[in-house]
């Protein structure tokens, strides 16, 4: 009984000892996995962290900077500086696409103000209007010849710088060409009248040419004021007009004194003869002056 008391306490000890060791191990194995519990959690953190920083620096960053650009562009504003981005992905596509867009717009302003630059100093009048005889454009050339300003003619009427005695002809015009297709006025130049604000009514050359643009169909009108020329026509018949009387006047009186000498018919007379001679000499002289002097004017 002594023994087996004996041996009871050593199996009791024995397990004892194994629950201790069990009970080490097990918290030896509790403190690794609260352990790795924190570092799984301080990791997460990090990864969320990190992850957040990223998008804000790589997304949301480039997504503002992109969106405060794209206001700037839409305000008018080309000169928004562009950075050189590293980015291979979608953000780097819309970012390099901007800076396309930007430099397309650039180009386009520059060549529509050099466009605009050409039709302020034109010497011609330039009017577009519509295929409803609407006024789209006028140039200051045209403001100084019809004495209308730009911002009266647009969405004005062409019958505006036509005379009242033929209203609507233009417009007719490109009712007729647009309907059957036979231009009339179009590529070609005519001579017609037009009509001043202050209602004076003037000689004016036009040419109209046909314009696709958008969808649209537009015409633009080139037009000369021709009164200077026209003057300058006039003055011309009437100096050939009078060159001719001058030049003719003499001359038919120097024939006529030759014939007389010629027929015979002064031959007894010789103070007639030598009058007749005496009137052709002064009008050769003259017609001599006035070779003369158109001979000068030329010069």
């Amino acid at each position: 009984l002594r023994g087996l008391e004996t041996l009871n306490r050593e199996i009791i000890a024995a397990n004892d000892r194994d629950a201790r060791l069990v009970s080490e191990s097990l918290g030896l194995v509790a403190g690794v996995a609260v352990f790795a519990a924190w570092i799984t959690a301080v990791l997460i953190l990090f990864l969320i962290a990190a992850s957040l920083w990223l998008i804000r620096g790589r997304i949301v960053g480039a997504i503002t900077r992109m969106t405060a650009l794209m206001t700037r562009l839409a305000e008018g504003d080309l000169n928004v500086p562009f950075r050189e981005t590293s980015q291979i992905n979608e953000i780097g596509a819309m970012e390099n696409a901007l800076k396309v867009f930007r430099d397309t717009a650039t180009d386009r302003l520059e060549q529509a103000q050099r466009f605009q630059l050409v039709l302020d100093n034109a010497v011609d009048g330039i009017v577009t209007a519509n295929d409803q005889g609407i006024i789209e454009m006028f140039n200051p050339a045209a403001e100084q010849m019809f004495g209308y300003n730009a911002d009266e003619m647009i969405g004005g009427s062409l019958d505006m710088l036509m005379p009242e005695s033929m209203p609507g002809n233009h417009v007719q015009f490109i009712g007729d060409y647009l309907d059957t297709g036979i231009a009339k006025i179009i590529g070609s130049k005519r001579e017609l009248e037009g009509r001043h604000k202050d209602g004076t009514i003037f000689p004016i050359e036009l040419a109209v040419t046909k314009l696709e643009l958008g969808g649209r169909t537009l015409f633009t009108g080139m037009v000369s004021d021709i009164r200077e020329r026209k003057q300058a026509e006039l003055t011309k018949d009437q100096f050939v007009s009078t060159v001719s009387h001058e030049l003719r006047t003499p001359l038919t009186s120097i024939r006529g004194s030759l014939g007389l000498l010629l027929g015979g018919a002064l031959s007894e007379d010789a103070e007639k003869t030598a009058e007749m001679l005496t009137l052709a000499s002064n009008n050769t002289d003259r017609l001599i002056n006035l070779v003369n002097d158109l001979l000068d004017f030329e010069r």
